[in-house]
C-alpha cells in the first residue's frame, strides 16, 4: 500500500477492527478519535527514527496507543518495513519490561504478555480478513534483490527467531533467495531447542518476544561453551540500552530495508 492509498476510511476501519477485539466493542475507546480526511496520519504519533547519517532515507513508523482491556499501552501501527513506500498496519504489544523470574509479580506479568500476544495475533488476523493491509498482504511489494548469474547455494545456515509469523516467513523467503539455508523459531525456547540439534552460522534474533525475550536467549547462548561464540544479529523497534546491543555481535533497528539486512548478514558471516 502506497502512502497516498492511506485514507481516513481505512484508518478508521483499522481502529474499529482493533477495538472490537481488544475491548470486545467497536465503540468505548474509539470515541473521540478524530481522523482527518486531509491527513489521516495526523492521528498517529510519528515514531520514525532519526537518520543515522546525513542523507539517509529512513522508513516511517506511526503509532496510536489504544491499549486493551487488561493493558493500556498496546499500540496500533502504520509503518514501512523492508521496503520503502510500502505501508501496512500492525500491532505493537509494547510490553517489554525487565521483570525477572525471581520477582513476586513475574507470573502475573507473563500472563499479561501472553494475553497481549494473543490479542495481537487476533487483531492482525482480523485486518487480513477485512482487507486491511498487513505485512503478509504487501509481500509482493517488497522487491527481491536481483543478481547477475546464479546465486551461490548453501552460503550458510541462519536461524531466524521472531514471534511475528508473517515477518519470519518473509525473511525466510528472502534469505533463501540469497542462497542461505534458513530455520525458523517463533520464540526463544523454540530457538534453544533447535540449537540443540543444529548449529547455524548466524542467529537473527528479535528482541521483544513472549515467554523468553531476545536478551534471555543471548544470556543462555553466551553461558553455554558450545554456543558462546555463535554470531548473533539482534533486531528490534524498541529503544534498548547500549549495554544490551553490545551483547550481540550486530544490531539492526526496525524498520529496516531488506538490502541493509542482507549487507549486515554478509558482513557478519565474512567476519566469521
Amino acid at each position: 500500500m502506497r502512502r497516498k492509498e492511506v485514507t481516513k476510511e481505512l484508518v478508521e476501519k483499522a481502529i474499529r477492527a482493533y477495538l472490537e477485539i481488544a475491548y470486545g466493542t467497536k465503540e468505548s475507546k474509539g470515541i473521540g478519535i478524530q481522523v482527518s480526511e486531509q491527513n489521516p496520519f495526523g492521528v498517529f504519533v510519528d515514531e520514525t527514527p532519526a537518520p543515522r547519517e546525513a542523507g539517509e532515507k529512513v522508513l516511517h513508523r506511526y503509532s496510536l496507543r489504544l491499549g486493551n482491556r487488561d493493558y493500556p499501552f498496546m499500540k496500533l501501527l502504520l509503518q514501512e518495513h523492508m521496503a520503502r513506500g510500502a505501508y501496512y498496519f500492525g500491532v505493537d504489544t509494547h510490553d517489554h519490561l525487565e521483570i525477572r523470574p525471581d520477582f513476586p509479580d513475574f507470573e502475573d506479568w507473563m500472563r499479561v504478555k501472553r494475553s497481549n500476544f494473543q490479542l495481537k495475533e487476533e487483531i492482525e488476523e482480523a485486518f487480513h480478513r477485512q482487507g486491511i493491509p498487513t505485512l503478509g498482504s504487501i509481500k509482493d511489494e517488497i522487491p527481491i534483490p536481483q543478481h547477475e548469474g546464479e546465486v551461490p547455494e548453501h552460503r550458510g545456515r541462519i536461524l531466524v527467531v521472531d514471534d511475528e509469523q508473517e515477518e519470519a516467513d518473509l525473511l525466510k523467503r528472502l534469505l533463501e533467495g540469497e542462497g542461505y539455508d534458513v530455520d525458523l523459531a517463533r520464540n526463544g525456547r523454540e530457538a534453544l531447542e533447535i540449537l540443540r540439534r543444529k548449529r547455524p552460522s548466524l542467529v537473527l534474533l528479535d528482541y521483544e518476544m513472549p515467554e523468553m525475550d531476545g536478551m534471555q536467549v543471548i544470556e543462555e547462548l553466551r553461558g553455554d561453551p558450545s554456543t558462546r561464540n555463535l554470531p548473533i544479529l539482534l533486531s528490534t523497534s524498541s529503544q534498548i540500552l547500549a549495554s544490551e546491543r553490545d551483547q550481540a555481535d550486530g544490531f539492526l533497528p526496525k524498520p529496516f530495508v531488506i538490502e541493509d539486512l542482507l549487507a549486515l548478514v554478509e558482513k557478519m558471516l565474512a567476519q566469521g
